[in-house]
Formats: structure tokens, C-alpha cells, sequence
């Protein structure tokens, strides 16, 4: 299975539903260590000048440490019709597994990051920013009660989006 690269100003998405309705495995590390995991939270435009992407990942998430560690990550977007394959990213942590073998898929290599194959489109990112989330700075106070009963706030990170590849 091949991919071919384009300009990240040639993808054609649907921005709004690309990360909720589509899903992304969000992936950081090396050959020698790395780790995966499902994201449906993100957005895709400009900033700073440049073609960018922003995930969120909670502080449990295994994923964080290799986030944090490395200078590229990457997003490789599946189908909603590919969601069930991609369970074990989601519910399993690649502290106590092997991700990859539960879904039945190959990490991908390519320049300092990995992906899963099968992804219909990929997107590798430079790290720009990582900051923690600060509950001062909701405007909403229901969204503290909503989604953070548990006061794990989510790790904004910031990429630069350098190279789009899409499923032959």
C-alpha cells in the first residue's frame, strides 16, 4: 500500500468533521519506542504563517511522554467506517500492549516519525508548541464540569504541518 505526497494546501477535508466524525491515531517516537492513540479533538488552519495542526492529550495517555520528548508527531486519518479497527488505540494503553498487533496493523516509518498504515491520510508535524491546559482561562464555566470531573486537562500541542500524504 503506497502513499503519494502532496502540499498541505492541496488536502480537501471537511476541517469540522475530520478529527470527530473520520478519528485520527495520533502517533509519536522512533523505531526503537513509540506510541499511538486515537484522537477525535483537533483542529487544522494557519498559524504563526504556517500550515498547522492542534491535538489534545490528556495526562494519563501514555502517548504524552513521547509527545513531549519529540520533535515530530504525525496524524494518520482513517474512515468512520474503520473505527471498530481502530479500538485498541483508544481503549488500551501502550504501557501494557502492543497496539499495532491487537488492530492487526504495521507502523509506518517515515523521516523521524511513525503511522499506521491503512491511514488514508497522513499528516507529519513539526512541534511548535506544548503548553497544559489552564481551567482560568474557560470562558464556559460548564466546560470544567463537562469534561473535567477529573481535573486531567488535556496538553495543547501545536504543529507545523510539513508533509501530507495520501492513501494510493
Amino acid at each position: 500500500m503506497g502513499y503519494h505526497e502532496i502540499a498541505p494546501q492541496k488536502a480537501r477535508e471537511e476541517l469540522f468533521t475530520l478529527f470527530d466524525r473520520d478519528w485520527a491515531i495520533l502517533s509519536a517516537g522512533t523505531k526503537a519506542s513509540f506510541n499511538s492513540m486515537t484522537v477525535s479533538w483537533g483542529g487544522a488552519g494557519t498559524l504563526w504563517g504556517k500550515p498547522a495542526v492542534t491535538v489534545y492529550v490528556r495526562p494519563q495517555r501514555y502517548t504524552l511522554e513521547f509527545l513531549r520528548r519529540e520533535p515530530f508527531f504525525t496524524l494518520g486519518f482513517f474512515t468512520p467506517q474503520q473505527h471498530g479497527l481502530l479500538a485498541p488505540f483508544g481503549a488500551k494503553s501502550g504501557r501494557d500492549c502492543d497496539k499495532y498487533a491487537l488492530a492487526g496493523l504495521k507502523p509506518v516509518f517515515l523521516d523521524q516519525a511513525v503511522f499506521p498504515e491503512g491511514a488514508r491520510l497522513v499528516l507529519l508535524c513539526r512541534k511548535l508548541c506544548e503548553q497544559p491546559m489552564d481551567p482560568g482561562g474557560f470562558c464556559d464555566p460548564s466546560i470544567d464540569r463537562t469534561f473535567y470531573a477529573a481535573k486531567d486537562y488535556h496538553h495543547l500541542f501545536v504543529g507545523e504541518v510539513q508533509k501530507v500524504l495520501v492513501k494510493d
